[in-house]
């Protein structure tokens, strides 16, 4: 199966068509400027970005975000009166005014690029967990002074190259989610590292971060990374030169030096389809996509007629930007008549990190020690998380010539818009984003720990799960995960029945599932405690049957009772049911289309949703103690 890594720009989504072309009603007209407004100040290109920006604001001069983008890319003299729009409109709007006080000041050169999550201070603060005790490097003493302005100018300054870099990057989808073999004979499992992609949630992280460092110019692209091919006009090719100083770049941060040469070469978005569309047709990678979607249906993650796999291929074609292909060992920069140097420059020091942990730890090797969601989306942040970690190191010194700290990075990547794809479901986003948002965390946290070398052991010893993942002290102290046993339940269902997935979901995804109903904090509370699980989904397609297995482990009984009243709220939440049982330890709902069970059993908790009380019932003649 090819195996390939890949990195993409989110606002690259949104450039199949000339804006000026577009014939569209009022509203449609607003929103089409906007989103090609941002995506041509991404990448640089203020005069288009400018002519978009104010004809949204010739149709609608309320809106926010408009005003926010067009002072990026007007002359200094103009961002002021833009931000005072911005803050006449939504005063609480956090990143305009500090990039007025900024501009007011003097004191700093003048952000360039807006952060276009209007309520992204708030969200920070929600979203960051106590740090992790125990692991050293972390910053525990964040500045809430001058650090944390600096934090707040970069992240407004880094805005474009962070939106691309890290974010549109987790928006491919499905390696971690769907296992293409199963480790056993029989069961098939959750997760695959087959046709190259990833998946997404908003990070759990360690701590946050202070950036103590002032940028002394606008960035600027060091290379002219893409020359006019003159037996293709208007096609551009590689400027191999200006490549092989980046690869020198990234091997003197890394502190691997290449085993042996990587081709570089560059798709068309035409080009890019063909070649996904070849990948995904190899092994039984759309049949496992097919298991994850009914799956995923069947925990409401989903809509009924969601179809997974068509999603996939529609955001990698038009998300990409750079892959990494290690059979072929070959990397691929996707061009388009947006394609910037800056991104290449960027997308490459990112690619080119994965040629060199091919070359050191073998990626194919490491996906043939896992097996499970959890312990595939565990070795991608690992694998995700060192290349993101590198591109942002590139960025800083090259690009911004900043100082930088391996413990700087969480304000700047956390709250990246993730725009254009927001109306996909979760479980997509959330599970895409974890590999490169929580993976650079887990990446920098042992960075600080034992610096380069540190990371280098960990590709010796990977994590095992995304618990180790999102709570890096545990990773380091060695703590594992205890899988409690499911058995064979074909023979008490009778015939008729398949066993489409055996797997283990992990801290993570049972988090996810939670947040369906349940507020972060509350998710997070409630998964906090995982301390392993087994996952068994059945099916009986004839008689359209199913029956889906869930049973955890917990630290301990606190934890397990925490999981058991969170689950309670989460039923409560999720609409009508008819409660069937409502014992202290055991529950059971039922709903038009499904039956619902729990229970728990000292620091066990047994989850069980079936079509139907008979294929309900033959379950749990299999577990006597639940």
């Amino acid at each position: 199966m090819k195996g390939i890594y890949l990195i993409g720009g989110a606002c690259f989504s949104l450039l199949a068509c000339e804006v000026l072309g577009l014939t569209m009603a009022a509203d449609s007209r607003v929103e089409q400027l906007l989103k090609h407004g941002i995506a041509a100040a991404k990448v640089g290109k203020s005069d288009e970005a400018r002519e978009l920006l104010s004809q949204t604001l010739g149709l609608d001069p309320e809106n926010e975000k408009a005003w926010l983008w067009l002072s990026s890319v007007v002359p200094d003299e103009d961002k002021i009166e833009c931000l005072e729009r911005v803050l006449a409109i939504n005063p609480q709007n956090e990143a305009a005014r500090l990039g007025l006080e900024f501009l007011l000041s003097g004191s700093v050169t003048a952000p360039e690029e807006p952060a276009p999550d209007v309520e992204s201070e708030a969200a920070l603060e929600k979203l960051a967990p106590e740090a992790e005790s125990g692991v050293s490097g972390v910053a525990e003493d964040v500045s809430r002074g001058a650090g944390r302005s600096s934090i707040v100018y970069l992240r407004v300054t880094l805005l474009a190259l962070v939106a691309f870099s890290v974010c549109g990057a987790a928006i491919l989808y499905g390696r971690m989610m769907l296992a293409t073999e199963a480790p056993e004979p029989g069961p098939a499992t959750a997760a695959t590292y087959t046709p190259g992609h990833t998946t997404t949630l908003v990070p759990v992280v360690t701590s946050l971060p202070a950036v103590m460092a002032t940028p002394s110019r606008t960035p600027v692209p060091t290379y002219t990374l893409v020359v006019p091919d003159a037996r293709i006009p208007g096609f551009p090719i590689i400027n191999e030169g200006a490549y092989d100083e980046i690869e020198a770049r990234v091997r003197d941060l890394r502190g691997l030096v290449p085993l042996r040469d990587t081709q570089r070469l560059t798709f068309t978005r035409y080009r890019l389809e063909e070649y996904l569309s070849d990948v995904y047709q190899q092994g039984d990678y759309l049949q496992q996509l097919e298991v994850s979607q009914r799956m995923y249906a069947v925990l409401g993650l989903i809509d009924e007629g969601y179809d997974l796999a068509e999603s996939q291929i529609e955001m990698q074609r038009e998300g990409l930007a750079g892959l990494y292909d290690w059979e072929s060992e070959e990397i691929y920069l996707v061009l388009d008549r947006y394609t910037s140097d800056l991104w290449l420059e960027v997308t490459f020091a990112h690619e080119f990190t994965h040629a060199l942990q091919d070359q050191h730890f073998d990626l194919d090797s490491l996906y043939g020690r896992v097996s499970t969601t959890d312990s595939i989306l565990a070795l991608q942040a690992l694998i995700e998380g060192d290349a993101t970690l590198v591109m942002m190191e590139y960025a800083f010194q090259y690009l911004f010539q900043m100082q930088f700290e391996h413990s700087d990075l969480l304000e700047v990547i956390q709250d990246v818009e993730q725009g254009e794809y927001e109306d996909a479901p979760g479980v997509v986003l959330e599970t895409a984003w974890f590999p490169y948002g929580q993976g650079i965390i887990f990446a920098a946290v042992l960075v600080e720990h034992g610096g380069w070398d540190r990371l280098d052991q960990a590709f010796r010893d990977s994590p095992q799960t995304t618990e180790q993942v999102m709570h890096p002290s545990k990773y380091l102290a060695g703590e594992g995960a205890q899988v409690p046993e499911v058995g064979d339940l074909l023979g008490v269902l009778g015939p008729g029945w398949s066993e489409l997935r055996r797997d283990v979901l992990g801290e993570f995804l049972i988090r996810v599932y939670l947040e369906r109903e349940l507020g972060s904090e509350e998710a997070l509370l409630a998964a906090e405690g995982w301390g392993g699980d087994s996952l068994l989904f059945l099916a009986n397609d004839e008689e359209e049957r199913y029956v889906l297995v869930l049973r955890t482990s917990w630290d301990s009984t606190d934890d397990a009772d925490e999981f058991l009243s969170l689950y309670v709220t989460f039923m409560e939440r999720s609409g009508p049911a008819f409660r069937v049982m409502d014992d202290p330890h055991r529950k059971e709902w039922r709903r038009q289309d499904q039956v619902t069970y729990l229970s728990q059993e000292g620091r066990e908790v047994l989850l069980v949703l079936a079509s139907d009380d008979e294929a309900l019932d033959l379950v749990l003649s299999d577990f006597p103690t639940f």
